[in-house]
């Protein structure tokens, strides 16, 4: 919709932002029926546009086979001197193109009218609260709530507020001969690999002749388009071989990985979410599985007579293990090819998928431990004892 908003009426709840957490939410709800809580979305997009892609491993109690464009069975993790490819054929990876995603999510969503989504909308102000009403202030009026879902950034934030960056950019790109092999994902191919950062190639082809081809990093520092086209024009040529290609569209992401320090919220009818608040794995930056159990849980609260809930907080363990790999990443990032490779090569596959998409039991969090080289770890560990002894030396004499 692109009408002025209804100023006249109190909904029950406005999601702030109509993403991939946002339309989940609201995808949900109007699964609810005539249960859904009157729902406003709020989107500054004026069009959807197939901006994104979203991969993870297929997960039978979240069925998106209907949205899925591609799957492979097998995927390859390459490093400058060795190559392991995973069998993924119980739980093949999966590619789901963000039009088709936000093409379903419309269509929920227009069948439902407890829900209006509108479009072309900014939000200018923080959100304020008198009595029980939300209000936010957009550049088309001021629109009223009873809860509030915020899936936007917090403006506070900054670089330092999370342990390492994931930044990509990606070319889906279509040859006139047959240089792809669409039978294997090359997940993460690190051949090319300096010294300096995390860095790899990502390739998934869904014909002899198209494929998506995109450059990652993590990095302390985020990484923008600028920084990152080059790499990925070259790994296109190397992909390409020569033959002539076409461009069918670009795509560029910013991930935070690690958790985000984000203020305390002490109103549960205001609750913030997406990317930067818990929705992605600190250590891989995987999000739509993750947002979409969230979304399940939230719209079956809200549709209850509810409060929101805020993405759940990964396990004590699940968190200690990221926190300590994503350090050792940044500490010595010329190992991050052995590091993947020896996880790959040496962990089952089902609990190796397991662990990857948040479903890892004791023992499959074991048997990732028990594949990676121990010593890089000891010595991280070695640090964040002794940085955490001499702070407390320090406050003792002070």
């Amino acid at each position: 919709m692109d009408s002025v908003l209804p100023t006249d009426t109190i909904f029950d709840l406005i999601i702030i932002g109509g993403g991939c957490a946002g339309l989940s939410l609201a995808t949900q709800l109007a699964g609810q029926h005539l249960n859904a809580p009157a729902t406003l979305v709020l989107e500054s997009r004026s069009e959807y546009a197939n901006d994104r892609t979203w991969c993870f491993w297929r997960d039978a109690q979240l069925p998106f086979d209907h949205m899925v464009s591609a799957q492979w069975r097998k995927v390859r993790v390459r490093s400058p001197d060795a190559t392991t490819v995973l069998d993924c054929a119980a739980s093949p990876y999966q590619f789901v193109p963000a039009s088709t995603f936000y093409a379903a999510a419309e269509a929920s969503i227009s069948h439902n009218s407890h829900i209006l989504l509108y479009k072309r909308i900014s939000v200018l102000s923080q959100p304020e609260k008198t009595g029980e009403v939300w209000r936010v202030v957009t550049d088309r009026g001021e629109a009223y709530a009873r809860m509030l879902v915020d899936t936007r950034p917090d403006a506070s934030l900054k670089v330092a507020d999370t342990q390492m960056w994931q930044s990509f950019y990606g070319m889906e790109i279509e040859c006139q001969a047959d240089v792809f092999d669409p039978t294997t994902a090359d997940l993460m191919d690190f051949s090319k690999q300096g010294n300096d950062a995390v860095k790899f190639v990502y390739v998934l082809p869904v014909s002899e002749r198209r494929a998506l081809v995109e450059i990652t990093v993590f990095s302390v520092n985020p990484i923008s388009k600028d920084g990152l086209e080059a790499d990925c024009m070259k790994a296109i040529e190397d992909c390409v071989r020569g033959q002539p290609f076409q461009t069918l569209r670009i795509e560029h992401g910013i991930l935070p990985m690690g958790p985000a320090k984000l203020p305390a919220e002490t109103d549960g009818s205001y609750i913030r979410v997406g990317l930067h608040a818990g929705a992605a794995r600190a250590s891989t930056g995987y999000a739509f599985q993750r947002i979409q159990r969230w979304a399940v849980l939230c719209a079956a609260q809200l549709s209850a007579g509810g409060l929101p809930v805020p993405h759940r907080r990964d396990a004590v363990l699940l968190r200690w293990m990221d926190d300590l790999f994503l350090r050792v990443l940044a500490s010595r990032p010329e190992i991050a090819a052995h590091l993947f490779l020896s996880v790959f090569k040496n962990t089952n596959p089902a609990r190796l998928i397991r662990f990857l998409s948040d479903n890892a039991s004791l023992m499959d969090c074991l048997s990732v431990v028990a594949a990676l080289p121990a010593k890089p770890f000891i010595n991280e560990l070695r640090k964040v004892v002794f940085a955490a002894l001499s702070t407390n030396t320090q406050r003792a004499f002070r």
